[in-house]
């Protein structure tokens, strides 16, 4: 009886608890799997029970499990790149959910400064996203030229066609004008090195970019932050624009996969400049040996005979065991303009080899590289580059609340560059100014002052020094600089970066990320005996290293606070120090003219050395808050505090850089829910402050170890001498410097059309850098030359459009079209008194920030002008010059724009794009030398005029006598355009820029791939493979554009902020590809 009475009070019991707490006999737990179409488990994807605060997350396996109220609940299932599905439960609830990509997944999956994952449609700034098969497509072996033609708003710009060679990247624009305009490059989110070092105006040698380092292969995807707000959380950095870069990992829960790839490539020179093979060696229609100039005898008119030579003096015994003579009477018509281009250049190629491992299991990821690329370069010798890299990429969900990755890659880099630009060792200057009745063989040997004598060896023959008579070649013989000279570089880098996330409630993460870039680069120099500008030798030995620390702490919060209204929070730390030390020297007049490649072979007096070190730390806190309202409307805040070393003493001690965005998604708007032309709507704005942090060590006037010299040759240095000395440096330091601040507003909006098969995205843009970091110069009395200050303004206003239309999507077939469109307009508008700063180019033509015009403004004489703009005439009928150099042309360009197409047939894959220039204008420097030294096809003219003809020089040429030249009206009747012409203004010495600026408006065929991928039975079940893939590819297979004999884009100064003058820029190249790709 009272087992009984017991029993019917639990059942009470249980039913009044039942009553209390519904969800006690209600709450039932629903499981499943989250998969994509291809039945890869989808990971991270959030599940939501729907008008409920209850969520769940899929593990590595795509699984899941979530309680939810009752038997019957809606299940909102979400992730990034997918369609939202929902998904009714029912009682026996345990199977698969499949989510459907959606058509603009790849767009609108991106990453944010952070490096932290979003939705693009979210977001209240442009950016753009590269994915790492568009990189790999290009055929690049670098990152940085890889990037041409893909993003809105990015101008690249190759220097020119040396393996390896830097090449500039602008975002909107220049916003600084002495400080360099490369981009923040992020990688894994740890900021690394990206610029090129010892860079000159001149452009001596186009240096590696360290961006180069990392293999295309290994890469997942580019993101480009272009706008001020999108990168106001880098500050001081952020000014140029960051690029975020994301390497591959290994998919959890999958088995490894294996990848071979080897790509070979054949480069040919694509642009090289018309020579005349008319006129010989000398001057005013004479023959004569070892000129300078090409302005002789006609070749033609000679009598065909052996020359006549003097076998009694000196004579060269060349490096064949020819025995050359002084020529006393030139009678050979042979040429060799053909044979000496042959003997410097040929077909270059370059051999790609990667092998890829990456897997995992449930709970953990990896992904192995390894590659080597071998690349040798059109000229036949010391053109070379070699990257050999490692990287190894783990991950692992050690629990539910801990996950740790790290992130590490190894590279070793060398290279051998060519000398190039205004420079007399340079490869062009002596090619292309050699006259064609001379033969540029047998370039070294031994040299006999009589016969019988004794000789020097390894003398250089030119055509200037046509025996190697004298120690002096004038210009370097082209078979020297690729034979003789030395500029090698070796490269060791390590990357690494770690990140351990802490999420112990399902709301909140914390993020520590610490990584650092460590590299050496040991740069050698080396000019034997006999070498122009060298002639006793020259020996320089550089040894750089460069250590950059990062650490991040962030914390991460996200809230509902209603179905409608959410939010998140991110707080952080930001520590940076980047240490970089350079040891070396140089050494003149050799002891041993083939001594050895050491400081040894010099005596003290001839050894010079450099000595130096940086330390600059930076450390930030940032905060980011952003608040969605009923998943329409977004608004972003984020805020950076941030101090360096480098600001003065007497300013601030900390720098605010704030930003804001809003986005609007207005066609979540019931007015356009039936509206199925319009897929997606959204209106943006933003507005950040970024900046630029000044030079390190300018802040004080420092002390500095000096020599001097009288003029004439004289040298004294007092480190001979006792203990040395050192005088107050020149430049007055600045104890009031403060960072470049850059502030940009942003306006813009991303549509998308016919259930998102076409998207059409613009923005409008308009930033300003002011306190512009320059050296002013400072009056003789105050004892300083200049004193680096914050004393420049400048600014940019642009326009960008993209464009993207799926045109085809069937089962086996899919064609994808893309357009982007970039305007951009920039302008010096302070520059505190400055008059113009320098960028680079020559003392004759150069690239210069001048107030009130565009940065870069190309600057030179001009002839001279009247009221009305037209050329005033001398006596003779020629423009006369105008003393005073001023602004000429502007090398930018005045919008850009690439149209791309991706193909796909079944297996067959084809993609193309193409990229166009349009306005801007160079200066053909070369072409202007080519014209004083009469070796320009232009000056190979035989001309007879049926009246008079007045010279240069004021004499006559008597109508019907022919003359070598051309003949043009300048506004007071026909001249002739002879030798004294050319050699005054009408050629580069005379220093009038403005008659060889060229139209700088090109249309090139960026690249083009076409592929098969073959899959069967057969190739897994026999041969383990999973595909075998085939590519043929061409890149900048072809260029339109006026100019002759270069590129448009090419640049004597290098990755520089100076543009658009040609001098002797070593030549572009076309490739051809083909790639082979095995996977297992």
């Amino acid at each position: 009886m009272k087992q009984k009475k017991a029993f019917k009070g639990l059942i009470l019991i249980f039913a009044l608890f039942s009553l209390l707490n519904p969800s006690f006999s209600q709450n039932k737990v629903i499981k499943g799997m989250i998969q994509d179409e291809k039945k890869n488990p989808v990971v991270s994807a959030t599940i939501r029970i729907k008008g409920t605060k209850i969520t769940s997350v899929s593990d590595n396996s795509g699984n899941f499990s979530i309680v939810a109220p009752s038997n019957k609940e809606t299940l909102v299932i979400s992730f990034i790149g997918f369609e939202t599905s929902e998904i009714v439960t029912t009682t026996d609830m345990n199977s698969v959910i499949t989510l459907k990509t959606t058509t603009t997944s790849l767009d609108n999956v991106v990453v944010n400064a952070l490096g932290f994952e979003t939705k693009k449609d979210k977001l209240g700034y442009a950016t753009n996203r590269i994915t790492g098969e568009s990189l790999t497509n290009s055929g690049e072996t670098g990152l940085m030229n890889a990037l041409a033609g893909k993003s809105s708003g990015v101008r690249v710009s190759r220097s020119s066609g040396d393996p390896g060679g830097a090449s500039q990247i602008l975002i909107r624009g220049q916003s600084t004008i002495t400080r360099s305009t490369d981009p923040l490059i992020v990688l894994d989110g740890i900021p690394i090195s990206g610029d090129a070092r010892n860079e000159s105006s001149g452009g001596q040698i186009v240096q590696q970019s360290r961006l180069n380092d990392i293999s295309p292969d290994d890469i997942s995807s580019m993101q480009i932050l272009k706008g001020a707000s999108a990168a106001a959380l880098w500050g001081t950095r952020a000014a140029n624009g960051v690029i975020i870069i994301t390497t591959k990992k290994g998919s959890s829960g999958s088995k490894a996969n294996i990848t071979i790839k080897s790509t070979v490539s054949f480069d040919e020179v694509s642009a090289y400049y018309d020579l005349q093979n008319t006129y010989g060696q000398g001057n005013n229609g004479v023959w004569a040996s070892n000129a300078i100039r090409t302005w002789g005898d006609k070749i033609a008119n000679r009598s065909g005979q052996a020359d006549a030579v003097n076998n009694t003096g000196g004579y060269f015994v060349g490096n064949t065991g020819k025995t050359i003579y002084p020529i006393t009477t030139k009678n050979s018509k042979e040429t060799f303009v053909d044979k000496n281009y042959q003997d410097i250049f040929r077909t270059g190629y370059f051999i790609d080899n990667s092998l890829t491992i990456s897997g995992g299991d449930t709970k953990s990821n990896f992904f192995i590289s390894f590659n080597d690329l071998n690349q040798k370069g059109v000229a036949r010798n010391s053109s070379d580059y070699r990257r050999t890299g490692l990287r190894v990429n783990v991950g692992r969900e050690m629990n539910k609340w801990l996950n740790i990755s790290n992130k590490a890659s190894y590279t070793l880099t060398s290279s051998n560059r060519l000398q190039a630009g205004i420079n007399n060792a340079g490869l062009l200057i002596g090619l292309l100014r050699t006259p064609p009745d001379v033969d540029n063989g047998d370039y070294i040997g031994k040299y006999y002052s009589s016969p019988g004598g004794s000789f020097v060896a390894n003398r250089q023959r030119s055509y200037r020094n046509l025996v190697g008579s004298s120690t002096n070649p004038g210009f370097n013989n082209p078979l020297w600089v690729i034979n003789s000279l030395q500029n090698k570089s070796v490269v060791n880098r390590f990357i690494n970066a770690t990140e351990i996330n802490i999420k112990p409630v399902n709301w909140f993460t914390l993020t520590t990320r610490a990584g650092l870039d460590y590299f050496t680069d040991r740069q050698t120099n080396y000019f034997p005996y006999y070498t122009a500008n060298a002639t006793t030798g020259q020996y320089n030995r550089e040894e750089y290293s460069e250590f950059q620390f990062n650490l991040d702490v962030i914390g991460r919060a996200n809230y509902d606070f209603s179905n409608k209204l959410s939010g998140n929070i991110v707080v952080g730390f930001n520590y940076n120090s980047l240490k970089t030390t350079t040891l070396g020297g140089r050494s003149l007049n050799f002891i041993l003219p083939d001594g050895p490649q050491d400081f040894n072979n010099a005596t003290p007096a001839n050894i010079s050395t450099v000595d130096r070190y940086l330390n600059r730390l930076t450390n930030a806190g940032y905060t980011s808050i952003g608040l969605s309202w009923d998943d329409q409307l977004f608004l972003n805040a984020t805020g950076r505090l941030e101090a360096a070393s480098t600001f003065g003493q007497n300013a601030p001690k900390s720098f605010f850089y704030p930003s804001t965005d809003i986005a609007w998604q207005f066609t979540k708007l019931k007015a356009f829910e039936n509206a199925s032309w319009l897929s997606f709507g959204k209106i943006r704005a933003s507005v950040g402050i970024v900046g630029v942090q000044p030079n390190a060590y300018q802040t004080f006037t420092n002390y500095t170890a000096r020599t001097w010299g009288d003029g004439l040759g004289g040298a004294l240095d007092p480190a001979l001498y006792g203990t040395g000395s050192y005088v107050q440096n020149d430049d007055k330091g600045n104890a009031f410097l403060k960072p470049e601040r850059k502030q940009e507003f942003e306006f813009g909006a991303d549509l998308r059309f016919l259930n998102n098969k076409l998207s059409f995205g613009f923005s409008v843009y308009q930033n300003e850098t002011k306190d512009a970091l320059l050296s002013v110069t400072q009056a003789p009395s105050t004892g300083f030359n200049t004193t680096y200050s914050n004393a420049g303004t400048i600014q940019n206003k642009g326009i960008e459009l993209d464009l993207g239309y799926n045109l085809i999507q069937k089962k086996d077939l899919t064609v994808d079209l893309t357009l982007n469109w970039t305007k951009n307009k920039n302008l010096v508008t302070f520059l505190n008194g400055a008059g113009s700063i320098t960028l680079g180019g020559s003392a004759g033509v150069s690239s210069r920030a001048v107030e009130g015009y565009p940065l870069g403004i190309l600057f030179s004489n001009s002839f001279l002008k009247d009221a009305s703009g037209k050329v005033t005439l001398n006596a003779n009928g020629f423009p006369t010059v105008n003393p005073t150099a001023a602004p000429i042309g502007d090398p930018n360009p005045d919008w850009r724009a690439a149209f791309g197409f991706n193909i796909k047939y079944k297996q067959f894959y084809l993609n193309a794009l193409m990229e166009h220039s349009q306005g801007g204008q160079v200066i053909n420097g070369t072409e202007a030398v080519l014209l004083d030294y009469g070796t320009s096809a232009a000056t190979g003219f035989e001309r007879t005029s049926t009246t008079n003809l007045k010279r240069y020089n004021g004499t006559t040429i008597t109508a019907g006598t022919p003359f070598r030249g051309n003949i043009q009206d300048f506004g007071a009747g026909n001249v002739a355009l002879d030798q004294s012409w050319y050699t005054g203004p009408g050629g580069w010495f005379g220093n009038v820029g403005e008659q060889f600026l060229e139209d700088a408006t090109w249309t090139r065929f960026r690249e083009i791939n076409i592929g098969y991928n073959l899959t069967n039975n057969f190739l897994k079940q026999k041969l383990g493979l999973q595909s075998i893939g085939i590519e043929l590819s061409g890149r900048n297979l072809f260029l339109i554009s006026k100019v002759k004999g270069y590129d448009p884009d090419s640049n004597v100064s290098g990755s520089s902020s100076g543009r658009g003058v040609i001098y002797f820029v070593n030549p572009p190249t076309r490739s051809f590809l083909f790639t082979l790709k095995l996977t297992f």
